[in-house]
């Protein structure tokens, strides 16, 4: 999961201008945000870049999840 959408709306960021900062298609995006595609460490990167944000704060680290036993 991601948090592109929450970030962009607290960052004031329309989607259109996270697509034109990293030069990704439309489509590659929207599938990033609903899940559908798991984007490169690159692409990762020019996302957090255009929210002004870290990659760990888009992205965050679901190893930790309910179903984890120690």
């Amino acid at each position: 999961m991601n948090n592109i959408k929450t970030l962009a709306g607290k960052k004031g960021v329309k989607i259109s201008e996270i697509i034109r900062l990293t030069g990704l298609s439309k489509s590659y995006v929207y599938d990033v945000i609903n899940g559908k595609s798991v984007p490169t460490i690159s692409v990762a990167q020019k996302i957090a870049k255009a929210l002004g944000v870290t990659m760990a704060e888009v992205f965050p680290d679901d190893s930790g999840d309910k179903n984890s036993k120690s």
